[in-house]
């Protein structure tokens, strides 16, 4: 009778043991099917420079202007709501610095909506705020030289920070680096004013030698 409860209790705690080794197996499977849920997920909304360039190659095309890819350059992708912001800085005829939302819609990415801005020429520095897809950003492009007007040349410069200047006196700084691009979200209202300056916070342009040295402002006016 003795070796009976033994085997019945030798029994039992196999069964339990078969159990939980089941449900233990159950919950790393479930894990590890979420895990593999999201990583599909992440690649399905995957967005390259070269959708990008696709998406703009195909946009332009359908109002009839034609480039050489090798003269389009992508950058700053970034998530934005349901799809992506990117900037895309144009060197052939017509020089552009241009920002773009896409979405992936029927399961192709197209462009929603998009704003023009400018290169970094004479200035070494373009500027451009606007709302695209509801949201204000700011953009543009940086170079490594500037031009002094005094001394009839350019001047070499490396540049390290932007500071967008609202009317109320709040600042938004935006870490720029020579031949890059920037995209920033912004929360400012109303940009007046702007700063560029090197790495150590020296100042290099500002708005008003700008006007004074180009006869323009690089700060666009932002369109609601």
């Amino acid at each position: 009778m003795r070796n009976l409860n033994r085997l019945c209790m030798f029994c039992g705690c196999a069964f339990l043991a078969v159990n939980l080794l089941g449900c233990g197996i159950s919950q790393n499977g479930g894990k590890d099917s979420h895990k593999k849920e999201v990583a599909e997920k992440k690649e399905e909304s995957k967005f390259d420079t070269e959708a990008a360039k696709q998406v703009v190659e195909k946009d332009w095309d359908d109002v009839g202007f034609k480039y050489a890819p090798e003269d389009i350059s992508v950058s700053n992708i970034q998530q934005c709501r349901n799809g992506y912001l990117f900037v895309m800085k144009y060197l052939g005829s017509g020089a552009c610095c241009n920002v773009f939302y896409v979405e992936r819609q029927d399961g192709d990415w197209k462009i929603l909506d998009r704003a023009e801005g400018n290169v970094d020429m004479t200035p070494g520095i373009s500027i451009s705020v606007a709302r695209v897809n509801g949201k204000k950003v700011a953009w543009g492009s940086v170079g490594e030289s500037i031009y002094v007007k005094k001394k009839d040349a350019r001047k070499n410069v490396s540049f390290g920070q932007l500071c967008l200047i609202s009317k109320t006196g709040k600042t938004c700084r935006i870490p720029i680096q020579n031949n890059q691009t920037y995209l920033q979200a912004l929360e400012l209202k109303d940009v007046k004013s702007w700063k560029a300056l090197d790495g150590d916070g020296n100042p290099i342009l500002d708005q008003s030698s700008c006007k004074k040295d180009y006869g323009d402002d690089v700060l666009e006016q932002e369109s609601e």
